[in-house]
Formats: C-alpha cells, sequence, structure tokens
C-alpha cells in the first residue's frame, strides 16, 4: 500500500525544502504539514479543510492531488480494518485468562486437599537448597566490566534551520527541524543520518573532534551512518 506522507515528504526533500519554506508559500501550518507527512489527519481541523489541505500541499509539489487522497483514505480504512482486529483479539485474550484462573484456582485447590500436612518439612527443605547463593568470582567481575562496549559522543550544533531524520542505535531521535544555534548531544555505538535536509547548516562532533561535511551545500544527504568502527573516517585530517 503506498504510504501518501512518505511520498510528499520525500517530494519535498527532493525540491530541498524546509516545511517552514513551504508554510511560507502555501500558507498552511508547518505543524500541519508534519501531521499529513506522518498520515495524521486527525491532527487537522475536520471536515471540508482535511482534503483541501492534503490537494494544497500534493498540488505544491506537483504531485497528482487524486493519487493522494485515495492512499489516504485506504490508510484510513486498514486502520479501522486493525482497530477491530485488536478488539476482537483482546476479547480473545480475556476469555482465555479468564479460563486459565480458573484452572489456577481448582490445580491449587486439589493440591491443598491432597497432599499431607508432612509435605511442609520437604518444602522447608528445597527452599534451604534453593536460596543458597553462589558467591561471584572478581575474575568474572572485571571480565564484565571488559566486555562493556565502546560508544561514540556525537554533537550536532546547527548553524541554519535544518530538517534532520536521525536514528541511534536502530531507535528514532530527530525527525524535525533543529533550529538555528540548537545543540544535540547524543551517545551509543552507531548514528543512522537518512536525511539531513541542509548538510551545510550542521557542525559535526564525534569525541570532542569536528567532522567533515555531511554532505554538498544545497544538496540533500541521505544514510550517512557514523559508528565505532568508521568513525575515525569522518574526523578531519
Amino acid at each position: 500500500m503506498p504510504n501518501p506522507g512518505e511520498i510528499l515528504r520525500a517530494k519535498r526533500l527532493d525540491k530541498g525544502l524546509s516545511l517552514r519554506d513551504v508554510s511560507e508559500v502555501i500558507k498552511i501550518s508547518p505543524s500541519f504539514l508534519e501531521a499529513i507527512e506522518n498520515n495524521n489527519l486527525n491532527y487537522l481541523p475536520g471536515g471540508f479543510f482535511k482534503k483541501t489541505f492534503v490537494r494544497e500541499y500534493a498540488r505544491f509539489l506537483d504531485l497528482d492531488e487524486e493519487y493522494i487522497l485515495k492512499a489516504f483514505n485506504l490508510i484510513g480504512s486498514e486502520i479501522q480494518e486493525k482497530e477491530i482486529i485488536s478488539k476482537r483479539e483482546g476479547i480473545k485474550k480475556q476469555k482465555l485468562y479468564f479460563i486459565f484462573s480458573v484452572f489456577a484456582i481448582i490445580l491449587i485447590l486439589s493440591l491443598v486437599i491432597l497432599y499431607p500436612k508432612n509435605s511442609g518439612q520437604r518444602k522447608e527443605e528445597f527452599n534451604e537448597y534453593s536460596t543458597t547463593n553462589l558467591p561471584i568470582s572478581e575474575t568474572e567481575r572485571t571480565e564484565e566490566v571488559k566486555k562493556e562496549p565502546d560508544k561514540l559522543e556525537i554533537v550536532i550544533k546547527a548553524v541554519e534551520d535544518t530538517w534532520i531524520d536521525a536514528s541511534l542505535d536502530g531507535n528514532k531521535i530527530l525527525y524535525r527541524i533543529i533550529k538555528k544555534g540548537e545543540e544535540i548531544r547524543l551517545k551509543g555505538r552507531e548514528v543512522l543520518f537518512n536525511v539531513i535536509g541542509k548538510p551545510e547548516g550542521i557542525i559535526l562532533f564525534v569525541n570532542g573532534k569536528e567532522s567533515i561535511p555531511l554532505g554538498e551545500p544545497g544538496k540533500v544527504a541521505k544514510n550517512i551512518k557514523i559508528d565505532v568502527n568508521n568513525s575515525e573516517d569522518f574526523l578531519k585530517k
């Protein structure tokens, strides 16, 4: 199924435009434009305005308005279907939980009735054995400390308003415009810059050292990965 929000975002970034650039031309709030790109039409004003905003945005980016609207309708249908399936699964889980609880109560009552009282002595012996703690040697503790992985310290300084889509160790951490003068500090094993709208708009520091430019001025930079193994390649010589 086509993802209309991703289509709009990709086209905008391909043109080298920020959300604010688009907003100033078509007079739609950047927050509404971002909601459209995230396929979150519930954030928009209701009724007529939703379709109007989507049409206007698609038209501005030279995209097929009807195709984008149909794609959003498909997403709405799919979300409703998933909600229905989720509710059904929730009811099934509740029934299974109830059956399991009844079975567990019956089993416990059966054990209480059938087992003799002198089994308490055996229970005490078992508890005494099972709670014995084995000492951890100093060697094992040292090895655990040594195995701690190295991490990168990344500092992003914005010298211009710049759109950044980035992940840290596989988790999405940035998906917005960082403002001029803003400074972001990250710590992890791997940073992936999926999209940098204006590479010349940021200065990057890796472990306290300034990096080389991450792209050509005026061009969108994509899929730049910096990790503990290749970080030296990004430092200025």
